[in-house]
C-alpha cells in the first residue's frame, strides 16, 4: 500500500510525518534527498503528445463547466505537454470554453526575495522584515501557465502578496479592486480575489495536479469567517512594499503561521471531498482531472470548522496558547 493511502485512513500518521519533516533536521534532509531523486529531467524528444485536449474539454463540460463561468485553474504544464499544445494555446482553449462572458483565474503566487524557506519557516523571528512584491515582475512559483496568462491583454494580477491570483476576462478588474482595501487583510478574506470568486460561484479545476493539494480556496473558510475559527493565534502580521508599475505602497497584511500547515491532513481531506460528493474526478489517458464548486466546498468546510477541519491538531487549545 502506498504511503498516501495509509494517510487517507490514518490522518494522524500524516501529521506525525509532517512534524518530523519540519522539526527534525536529519529527517528533513533525508526526505529532500528522496524528492530530488524522483525529479528527473524529461527529454523533449521523449514527451508523448497523443493526448487530445478536446477530451479534457469534454470532461470539464460533463462536470458542469459552461459559458460565463469563473474558472479557477490549477494545472501542471509538465502533464499537459502530452496534448502537444503550448501555454498560450491551452489558455485560449480554456477561455473559449467559458466564452467572452467567462473569466479564467490562476493562482500566481510570487517568489518573494528573502522570504523564509525550509526549516526557517517555523522561526517566528524571521518574519519581521519588510519585503517587496512587484506585481508585474515577481515570477510566480505556481508554474508557466499563470505566467503566460499574465501576458494576455486585459489580464490582471492581484496586489496581495499571498495566495495571489491572475485573472483574464470580464470579472478580472472587479475581482482585484478591493484586494488590499481593509486593514491587515488576509489572503482569502474580506476584499480578496478568493472572496470575489466564492461569492460569484467560481468553479475550481485541477488538471494534472492533486486537487486537495492545490485547493487554495479552503483558506477562505478560515479567513473570511475567522470569527468562527476556533484558533485565535492563526495569523502573523507581515509588512510589504507593493510595486505595480508606477504605483507603490507599504502595507501590513496577515498570513497563516506555517506551524499550522503542518497539521493539514491533506490525504484524508481528499478522501472526504470525493466520498461526500464535494469533488468529482476523471482520468483521461493517464491525466487526472478534478472539479469542485467553491460554494459547495465552503459550505462543507464551514459545517466542520469547530474542530479546525481539515487540520488535525492534537491538544489544539493548549498548543494555540503558545503561538
Amino acid at each position: 500500500m502506498r504511503i498516501s493511502k495509509l494517510f487517507e485512513f490514518f490522518p494522524l500518521l500524516e501529521i506525525a510525518v509532517k512534524n518530523l519533516y519540519w522539526r527534525v533536521k536529519p529527517f528533513h534532509r533525508y526526505l529532500n534527498k528522496i524528492k530530488k531523486k524522483k525529479k528527473r529531467p524529461v527529454s523533449s524528444n521523449s514527451i508523448d503528445t497523443s493526448l487530445n485536449f478536446d477530451k479534457i474539454i469534454d470532461v470539464l463540460i460533463g462536470f458542469g463547466v459552461c459559458e460565463g463561468d469563473i474558472l479557477i485553474i490549477n494545472s501542471s504544464m509538465k502533464a499537459l505537454r502530452a496534448t502537444g499544445l503550448n501555454e498560450k494555446e491551452i489558455i485560449i482553449r480554456l477561455k473559449l470554453l467559458v466564452g467572452d462572458s467567462g473569466t479564467l483565474a490562476m493562482p500566481s503566487i510570487p517568489i518573494i526575495k528573502n522570504e523564509p524557506s525550509g526549516l526557517e519557516m517555523l522561526d517566528e523571528t524571521k518574519y519581521s522584515d519588510t519585503l517587496e512584491y512587484n506585481v508585474r515582475k515577481s515570477v510566480p512559483w505556481t508554474g508557466s501557465l499563470p505566467r503566460i496568462l499574465a501576458r494576455f491583454d486585459g489580464a490582471i494580477r492581484s496586489r496581495h502578496p499571498f495566495n495571489t491570483i491572475t485573472a483574464y476576462g470580464p470579472h478580472a478588474g472587479e475581482m482585484m479592486q478591493e484586494n488590499l482595501k481593509y486593514e491587515l487583510s488576509t489572503p482569502c478574506g474580506r476584499g480578496s480575489s478568493w472572496e470575489y470568486c466564492y461569492k460569484n460561484g467560481a468553479k475550481i479545476i485541477a488538471i494534472g495536479v492533486d486537487l486537495a493539494h492545490s485547493l487554495t480556496m479552503i483558506h477562505l473558510a478560515e479567513d473570511l469567517f475567522e470569527s468562527a475559527w476556533p484558533i485565535k493565534t492563526w495569523y502573523r502580521n507581515r509588512s510589504f512594499k507593493i510595486i505595480d508599475g508606477t504605483h507603490e505602497a507599504f502595507v501590513k497584511v496577515r498570513q497563516r503561521r506555517h506551524t499550522w500547515s503542518i497539521f493539514f491532513a491533506e490525504r484524508s481531506f481528499s478522501r472526504d471531498l470525493y466520498n461526500n460528493d464535494i469533488a468529482k474526478h476523471d482520468c483521461i489517458d493517464g491525466l487526472d482531472v478534478s472539479y469542485c464548486e467553491s460554494e459547495k466546498l465552503i459550505a462543507y468546510l464551514n459545517s466542520k470548522k469547530s474542530h479546525a477541519y481539515p487540520y488535525k491538531i492534537p491538544f489544539m487549545n493548549i498548543l494555540s496558547k503558545y503561538l
